[in-house]
């Protein structure tokens, strides 16, 4: 915890990117109720601020706003929304939500959840585990994951909560399996209503109930003896969970007409199997940032014999849990780091891990080298993935198998790292369909011998550099004339410092370049950018020159546009893509 205290400082992070994107949802509910007053949102409408940075909601048919997340992150921030809102008043400072104060307490939730989420674990490991090897894999977990990005840079996002509440869940269900205490019961209703009202397809760890201890078939008969014959205090867990979701089903009843409301209006799709790109695809794999979890898969079906009474539940429940979480139409899960849904489950997952590791503990010196190798080698492996992502060489959601390779060792990108980027097609993924990276349909007369690119829809969000086309020339003996055909969106205008850019490279070295500031050449309205340009290959003499066109805005500026085309004129013979 001090590390991490010490990293939040020298990055700066204490009330950097917390009420940002998925936040802004989460968080909605409290300034709504506690500020403005007005949780159904209607003050939107009274044009005295733009709110478009504070609250992200849908409004329905009937003229409604609702607030696309459920309020289970605003019951987790409340606490430390009122410190700093009492702060805020007492210091005379504007108490409006979103300053400094309110972003820094929630850095510091976040901390204390995640400290309690660590000391579960250790509680749940030391029942199986000597203190050394729970040591261990407690920092693993939180080290050699993505836990420790979501703790520190984005605290903000559920995962740190979730992960704390999962391992509480556990620990909860491990006494109440034994013992059947009515407050146990009474913490594991609560913890499932808290959990599901953060992200409600993690209803699914409810499934440990039947499932935890039981080593087979028998096991399993009498467990569900036990549940029958349990019913009231099942029953109890039931009214303790529709408890917590109450405040959620009156506030979709006041919007809506109905007490329960997919306020998302998206989709998991069941039938599309994307868990092979999900779990070791270079987009965002599990298994490929997160390398540390193929150990923790390993110690379900290797760990010693106080762990194997606990196999068969991880054997239903983790395939159970992945198809499902795969399942969601953004299986990527947007921009993130690593696969972030994955994080809530660490707790689960660091039994086995620490199995994995007790193994080798337990056996001769040269099995304890290994042990702590395993330590270090995965500990700066995560830690250096987690620095690499936040210097920009590891995207969130653009990433290839030729991209990764490329940042392989290196804390920065290179220049060439944003040209082997391929952005996920959300428009077909949305719809349930498979995604589409062919070039679409021409819409514009060209010659046989001409080079066409065309891409419609163009959305590139905070990309320094948007590949249009790669390509090399095996001949360069003539200039061939670039034409260019843009069309803006006239829902978001080219920005300032933002360039349509035409290059020679030579082994991805820049040899030439021609630069079209996109914003000037529109004069800021939605007319057609065109421009022709003479590409001087024959001034260069090599063979194999790479000719590039890329949109680039180093300020990260959203860049939106209708439709762009490229024709390179009489190459189309010479060619070869790169």
């Amino acid at each position: 915890m001090l590390f991490t205290m010490g990293f939040k400082f020298g990055t700066n992070s204490w009330n950097k990117r917390v009420i940002e994107w998925d936040v802004i949802s989460y968080y909605s509910y409290l300034p709504a109720t506690f500020i403005y007053n007005d949780i159904s949102l209607s003050f939107i409408e009274n044009g005295e601020e733009d709110y478009s940075k504070k609250f992200w909601p849908r409004q329905l048919e009937n003229g409604n706003y609702i607030i696309k997340t459920s309020m289970g992150m605003s019951i987790m921030y409340a606490p430390f929304f009122f410190i700093a809102h009492a702060y805020e008043n007492l210091t005379g400072h504007v108490a409006d939500g979103y300053s400094a104060a309110y972003k820094t307490a929630i850095s510091f939730g976040t901390l204390f959840y995640l400290l309690l989420g660590l000391l579960l674990t250790k509680k749940l490991l030391q029942k199986f585990f000597p203190p050394i090897v729970t040591a261990i894999t407690i920092m693993l977990i939180y080290f050699a994951t993505n836990l420790f990005y979501y703790a520190t840079i984005e605290p903000g996002m559920s995962h740190a909560y979730s992960f704390a509440l999962i391992a509480a869940f556990i620990f909860f269900c491990d006494k109440w399996l034994t013992t059947q205490k009515m407050k146990h019961s009474i913490f594991l209703g609560l913890l499932t209503g808290i959990i599901t009202l953060i992200r409600p397809s993690n209803v699914l760890i409810v499934l440990l109930i039947p499932l935890w201890g039981i080593a087979s078939i028998s096991d399993f008969k009498k467990r569900m003896q036990l549940l029958l014959k349990q019913w009231p205090v099942i029953g109890l867990m039931t009214i303790m969970t529709l408890l917590v979701w109450l405040p959620q089903m009156l506030y979709w009843k006041s919007q809506t007409g109905h007490f329960f409301f997919n306020s998302y209006d998206e989709e998991f799709f069941f039938g599309n199997f994307n868990i092979h790109k999900a779990l070791f695809g270079f987009r965002k794999g599990w298994l490929i940032y997160t390398p540390i979890m193929i150990l923790a898969i390993l110690g379900i079906f290797i760990s010693k014999k106080q762990f194997k009474n606990y196999r068969l539940s991880y054997i239903i429940f983790l395939p159970i849990f992945i198809y499902v979480t795969y399942s969601w139409w953004c299986w990527w899960y947007g921009g993130s780091y690593s696969s972030r849904p994955m994080v809530d489950i660490y707790a689960l997952m660091a039994i086995p891990l620490a199995g994995f590791l007790d193994i080798l503990y337990q056996k001769r010196k040269y099995f304890r080298i290994a042990f702590f190798t395993i330590f270090i080698v995965f500990t700066a492996h995560g830690y250096f993935q987690t620095i690499q992502f936040i210097r920009g060489a590891i995207h969130w959601d653009s990433m290839t198998r030729e991209a990764y390779f490329e940042s392989f060792l290196r804390i920065y990108p290179t220049q060439n790292y944003y040209f082997l980027l391929q952005p996920p097609d959300y428009e077909n993924a949305i719809l349930g369909n498979e995604e589409d990276f062919s070039t679409p349909e021409t819409s514009t007369s060209f010659s046989d011998t001409d080079y066409y690119f065309m891409k419609e829809n163009l959305v590139s969000d905070q990309l320094v550099y948007y590949n249009l086309v790669n390509i090399i020339m095996p001949d360069t003996v003539f200039n061939p004339l670039v034409k260019v055909n843009i069309v803006p969106d006239s829902e978001n205008k080219f920005k300032d410092e933002t360039f349509l850019i035409i290059a020679i490279y030579k082994d991805n070295e820049f040899m030439w370049a021609n630069s079209l500031p996109l914003k000037a050449a529109s004069k800021n309205s939605s007319a057609n950018i065109y421009d022709e340009t003479e590409i001087p290959l024959s001034n260069f003499g090599d063979k194999n020159l790479n000719i590039k066109v890329f949109l680039n805005s180093p300020n990260k500026d959203n860049i939106h546009c209708s439709k762009i085309e490229v024709i390179i004129e009489g190459v189309a013979n010479y060619i070869k893509e790169n």
